[in-house]
């Protein structure tokens, strides 16, 4: 079962950044009503097997975009082999001057053993620096020498028999507009750069640490572009049942990704 060492945090991270989008507000109570639309959406995922929070912690906003925002989350889910739990602890974002910046801390708990046999994962922790290389020019290659990316694999940790027990990962890329190739603008392009860092224990989870700069010149911070979050709000706000299905729809493929990893075993 090839399963991302990082991919379900990072999922539920993009599925609480998708309900940030949402938050450009014209109402002075905006808080109280986007914590009780994420109470709506997420009523679906509270189970006897699931559970989920998502709380807007702080919110600021001028006439044509989100300066600053705040939010926390958390999610569980109990299968046959074992229960994980996710924390987001932060996810902000913030205008900073008209330097736009991201950034994501969490965790989650899962045992990773249980999902690869000692020596597939073995392998997959000496091959992850290359393998996350090749995946990183997969989706940049389109932008030839505008994007340069960096992974590093280090710190990693044997027990006694020899078999990989821990070990940390830093993923980074930057961005340069004056390189792009012919046909891409730069008001096309969201982010100038960011980094992930990760720290994993095979038997207890995942910690990652990840900050995306934005582009201040992306056409979704204009005010009215269907990409400005201001947009997504008006929506939401009205329960819209687009947005509301797209959240969703991200939501439950967190949902049944986080199934299958705690009902696999290889024990």
């Amino acid at each position: 079962m090839k399963v991302s060492k990082k991919i379900s945090l990072i999922a539920l991270g993009a599925a609480a950044l998708s309900l940030t989008a949402v938050a450009g507000p014209r109402l002075n109570n905006s808080l109280t009503e986007l914590n009780a639309i994420a109470t709506e959406i997420l009523a679906p995922f509270q189970t006897e097997k699931s559970a989920a929070t998502l709380s807007f912690l702080s919110l600021v906003t001028d006439d044509a975009n989100v300066l600053s925002l705040k939010l926390d989350a958390t999610y569980s889910r109990t299968g046959r082999a074992q229960t994980m739990l996710v924390n987001v602890n932060e996810l902000s974002h913030e205008f900073n001057g008209g330097r736009p910046v991201t950034k994501l801390n969490g965790y989650a708990e899962v045992d990773l053993t249980k999902l690869f046999p000692i020596d597939q994962s073995d392998a997959l922790v000496e091959g992850a620096e290359e393998m996350v290389k090749d995946i990183a020019k997969n989706y940049t290659k389109e932008y030839g020498e505008a994007i340069t990316v960096d992974a590093r694999v280090f710190d990693q940790v044997k027990n006694a028999e020899g078999h990989y027990v821990s070990f940390k990962a830093t993923l980074s890329a930057t961005v340069d507009l004056t390189k792009l190739p012919e046909g891409k603008k730069a008001e096309d392009m969201a982010a100038l750069g960011g980094v992930i860092n990760l720290s994993i224990v095979l038997n207890k989870g995942i910690t990652l640490d990840a900050e995306v700069q934005h582009n201040p010149g992306f056409h979704g911070f204009v005010a009215g572009d269907k990409a400005n979050f201001k947009v997504a709000l008006d929506k939401l706000l009205t329960r819209d049942e687009t947005v509301k299905g797209q959240l969703f729809k991200i939501l439950k493929q967190v949902d049944d990704m986080a199934g299958n990893i705690v009902d696999a075993s290889t024990r």
